[in-house]
């Protein structure tokens, strides 16, 4: 637990958790499935928890990264 920032796993379950249950009991979907570990594996920081410059994002715990291509809009960063 301590590798990993306190936002990634409250984010998961706001965000994809929640939603998948929404959808379940509207009648909309089945019932949630656990994904499979390295398949279409994502995270999310809140706007705190980074920094953009260029090409480089400095994330926590991780350290800088390079990314393969520059930010195409300038301004500050709401939500992906």
């Amino acid at each position: 637990m301590l590798e990993v920032t306190k936002c990634a796993p409250q984010l998961a379950i706001r965000d994809g958790l929640a939603s998948a249950f929404r959808n379940f009991f509207a009648k909309r979907a089945g019932f949630p499935k656990f994904r499979k570990k390295g398949v279409n594996d994502s995270f999310s920081l809140s706007n705190d928890q980074f920094g953009v410059k260029g090409n480089i994002i400095r994330i926590p715990n991780l350290g800088y990264v390079r990314m393969t291509e520059k930010l195409r809009f300038s301004g500050k960063i709401s939500y992906v």
